[in-house]
C-alpha cells in the first residue's frame, strides 16, 4: 500500500474547541479536528495489498476459512450422492474463492452455469440429474451491474436487475440475478445512494481497517529501520564550528571521517586524535515488542478476529486461557454462516440437490460445529444426556423411542457420534413398518 487513497473534499468533523483546554486549537493541539472522509482505495492497490501485505491477506482470509473449514452437513440417505455433486463441482473452493474476493473487492459471485438462458431466472425444479454444469467465480471487475431496482415493492429492491458479463464468444451476456451466488464485501451505509457508482452493494473488508493497517505496517518498517542504527559513533572534532567555513579545513576533515570509517571497518577499532573524543550511542529496543503488538491488536480488532487466531499465538498470562474471546468470535463466524453464506447461497443448495438426485426432495443441512471438544469433554455429555433422559423415562413418561431420537440428537448435535441420529432414525423407521 504505498500510494495514499485519494480523499473527497466532502468531509464531517468535531468542530468543537476548548478556550481553556486548548483541545481542538490547531496551533497547540495535533488532534485538532476528526475528519471522516470517503477513502477511495483503488482496486489495484487493494490487489497489492492483499498480495504484498500479510495483514491484509489475513484480514480478508480467516473469517472465510473459519467460516468454510468444517463444511456442513447433509441428513437423510442420498447425502452421499449429494456430496458427491459438490466434489464434481468444488463447491466448497468455490464458496471460499467468492467469499474471498467479495471481502477483499467489495462484490464478487459465482455463476452457476446450466443449459438454461442465463438472462432468465434459474428454474431449479427444471434442473435434471448434473443439470449444474460449472460454477464460475467472477469478481465485481468482470461483472458489472445493471440498473438498480428503485420498485418499493419488489423483492429485489437496492439490488441490480441484471448483471453483464463480457464474453470473447458471445459479446456482451446477461445475466439474471438468481442466477449467481452473491457476495458483497462489508455492508455500506446507505446502498441506494453510496453503492450507486458500481451497482454493488458492499465494499472491501480492508476499507475500513485502511488506517489501522497503515499503522501498523509504518510501526513495522520504523522498528526494521531502527535496527541498522542500533549503535551511532559521535566523533568530538576540537574547534570544528570555528574552522567549518574554511574550504581546505573541510576537504580535510571530511577525509578524516572516512579514513576514521574504513579503519573502524576493517578491524573494529577506531583510531582518534588525544584531543578528539568518540561517544557511541546506542538505541533502546525496550518495549518495541509491545508497541508492535499493541498495532498488530489494533488491525485484529479492525477485523473483528482475536489476537490470538489473528497472530497464530497462544493465549498469555497464567490465568488467560482465550476461551472467552474464542467463543465470542465462533459466535460471529456462526452469524456469518446464517446471515451471509446462507442467503447468497439460497438457490445454490437446493439446485445442487436437484443436479444431484434429479428430485425435489427436502433434505435438511445443517453446518458443522466450529468448536472442537476433547473426548473427555464429549464423553461427560454422553454420560450427563443419559442420566437425564434415564430420568425422563422413569419419571416423566417419555419412551423408550423418543428418548433414542433425544439421545442421538443432542450427540449429533455435540459432535460426539456423527451420523447416529440417522441411524437411529432410520431404525425407528423399519421398525413401525414392519409392525
Amino acid at each position: 500500500m504505498s500510494s495514499k487513497p485519494r480523499i473527497r473534499i466532502k468531509h464531517a468533523n468535531d468542530g468543537l474547541q476548548s478556550f481553556t483546554h486548548a483541545v481542538g486549537d490547531p496551533e497547540r493541539d495535533k488532534s485538532a479536528s476528526v475528519y471522516f472522509g470517503e477513502k477511495i482505495i483503488s482496486d489495484k492497490e487493494l490487489a497489492c495489498a492483499y498480495e504484498g501485505n500479510w495483514m491484509a491477506r489475513a484480514l480478508v482470509d480467516i473469517p472465510v476459512m473459519d467460516a468454510l473449514r468444517k463444511g456442513w452437513r447433509w441428513g437423510g440417505e442420498s447425502a452421499a450422492d449429494i456430496v458427491t455433486e459438490e466434489k464434481r463441482l468444488n463447491v466448497r473452493g468455490k464458496l471460499m474463492q467468492a467469499y474471498k474476493k467479495g471481502r477483499l473487492f467489495g462484490g464478487a459471485a459465482i455463476y452457476i452455469g446450466t443449459d438454461q438462458d442465463p438472462s432468465e431466472p434459474l428454474e431449479v425444479e427444471k434442473l435434471p440429474v448434473g443439470g449444474i454444469k460449472y460454477l464460475n467465480v467472477m469478481t465485481r471487475l468482470q461483472l458489472s451491474a445493471g440498473a438498480i431496482d428503485t420498485y418499493g415493492d419488489s423483492e429485489t429492491y437496492g439490488m441490480p436487475e441484471s448483471y453483464h458479463l463480457s464474453s470473447s464468444k458471445s459479446g456482451v451476456v446477461d445475466i439474471h440475478p438468481s442466477r449467481l451466488v452473491i457476495f458483497n464485501g462489508d455492508e455500506r451505509a446507505d446502498v441506494m445512494t453510496m453503492g450507486t457508482s458500481t451497482g454493488w452493494a458492499g465494499q472491501s473488508t480492508l476499507q475500513s481497517a485502511y488506517d489501522a493497517l497503515t499503522n501498523a505496517q509504518g510501526v513495522h518498517s520504523s522498528v526494521a529501520s531502527l535496527i541498522y542504527e542500533a549503535n551511532i559513533d559521535v566523533l568530538g572534532i576540537p574547534d570544528l564550528m570555528a574552522n567549518i567555513g574554511d574550504e581546505g579545513y573541510e576537504a580535510a576533515l571530511l577525509k578524516r571521517i572516512l579514513l576514521f570509517a574504513k579503519a573502524k571497518g576493517i578491524n573494529g577499532m577506531g583510531v582518534i586524535d588525544a584531543n578528539e573524543t568518540l561517544t557511541r550511542n546506542s538505541a533502546s529496543f525496550a518495549n518495541l515488542d509491545k508497541i508492535m503488538d499493541s498495532f498488530e491488536s489494533v488491525v485484529a480488532a479492525a477485523g473483528q478476529i482475536p489476537v490470538t487466531r489473528f497472530m497464530q499465538e497462544s493465549p498469555r498470562g497464567l490465568t488467560t486461557t482465550g476461551e472467552g474471546d474464542m467463543k465470542n468470535y465462533h459466535d460471529l463466524i456462526q452469524s456469518k454462516q446464517e446471515l451471509e453464506i446462507d442467503p447468497a447461497a439460497a438457490r445454490l443448495f437446493p439446485a445442487i440437490r436437484k443436479s444431484a438426485l434429479g428430485t425435489d426432495e427436502a433434505i435438511p443441512r445443517t453446518w458443522q460445529p466450529l468448536e472442537q471438544m476433547s473426548d473427555v469433554q464429549l464423553s461427560a455429555i454422553a454420560k450427563e444426556t443419559a442420566e437425564t433422559l434415564k430420568i425422563s423415562v422413569d419419571s416423566l413418561g417419555v419412551s423408550q423411542d423418543e428418548a433414542r431420537v433425544l439421545f442421538a440428537h443432542k450427540m449429533e448435535e455435540s459432535g460426539a457420534l456423527v451420523g447416529m441420529e440417522d441411524i437411529i432414525t432410520e431404525a425407528l423407521g423399519s421398525s413401525e413398518s414392519s409392525s
